[in-house]
């Protein structure tokens, strides 16, 4: 089944969930896949072909997946972010609640608001019964973007959270600034930095820069300073970041790294002895509010 799907994504160009032929395909195996996923005793996960919209495609066959990413995120948090169960929390990108359902079986007395700007994925969570009895909040963001959202009203670089001062203790995202150009992200850590708690903290995965820009399968030949581009024709297919601008772009919120970032699986980390590792296909860093 995997093997089908790469050789359909090498044929096809753009986000591989919108082609005609793979929604087709999607649809037809969202049965089998709900039978899959009620023995696995998965069955609360999102069907297959919401599911794909914020993780691909590639072995996301039968959740597992799915819900071993969601859990990997719940221990990073805990481990990196210093989430508790009283936590506040906010995730900016949600998707399909990939991360949202495995903090229900940690989050207590904390809250969990998700916010993300592809509606179909957040009607999901809005509609998952897990989530809707734990109370977890849901919102959309209104922003342009070309392939999740081509009818948003506003700019991310210019986009304003709802929510007041000092809201969260912890606020994480995954593979958003991987998207985001420096304009929107720099506007986004600002109103990390007002929306954090003293001593809370921001987790994010990106591609960090300084540990090499060149990877499997990826690689970022554009230099602009402070990011690198993997394609100069289309820039928020992939941005890489340097840590010199996201020190200094928080460092104006007050907050400050913890620690070197972990890296990802992408480049040949084995190489690059100074940082630690993970598993993830991303890099990981963490800043923490003063």
């Amino acid at each position: 089944m995997g093997s089908s799907f790469i050789w359909l994504r090498r044929m096809i160009k753009g986000v591989t969930w919108k082609h005609p032929l793979i929604v087709a395909v999607l649809i037809i195996l969202d049965p089998l896949d709900a039978v899959i996923r009620f023995f696995r005793g998965t069955g609360r996960l999102p069907r297959m072909s919401v599911r794909v919209r914020s993780t691909g495609i590639r072995n996301e066959f039968g959740g597992r997946q799915y819900h071993e990413a969601g859990q990997f995120f719940c221990r990073i948090l805990k481990d990196l972010a210093g989430l508790r169960p009283e936590s506040d929390v906010l995730e900016i990108g949600c998707g399909s609640g990939r991360a949202a359902l495995a903090l229900t079986d940690f989050l207590d007395r904390g809250t969990y608001t998700g916010m993300d700007i592809e509606t179909v994925s957040l009607n999901a969570c809005r509609r998952n019964r897990t989530l809707k009895r734990r109370g977890y909040r849901f919102d959309l963001m209104d922003i342009y973007s070309e392939e999740y959202n081509p009818g948003g009203r506003l700019k991310a670089e210019e986009y304003a959270f709802d929510y007041p001062d000092a809201s969260f203790d912890v606020i994480f995202m995954t593979s958003v600034f991987t998207h985001m150009l420096p304009g929107a992200v720099s506007n986004y850590i600002a109103e990390i930095g007002r929306m954090l708690r003293p001593g809370g903290r921001c987790l994010f995965t990106t591609f960090v820069m300084d540990a090499g820009t060149e990877g499997y399968g990826i690689a970022f030949p554009y230099n602009h300073v402070d990011y690198c581009l993997f394609q100069e024709h289309f820039p928020e297919k992939a941005v890489g970041y340097f840590l010199h601008y996201l020190d200094r772009e928080f460092g104006r919120v007050w907050c400050r790294r913890t620690g070197d970032p972990v890296l990802g699986p992408w480049r040949d980390v084995e190489t690059v002895i100074e940082y630690p590792k993970t598993d993830f296909a991303q890099d990981i860093v963490v800043y923490e509010k003063g």
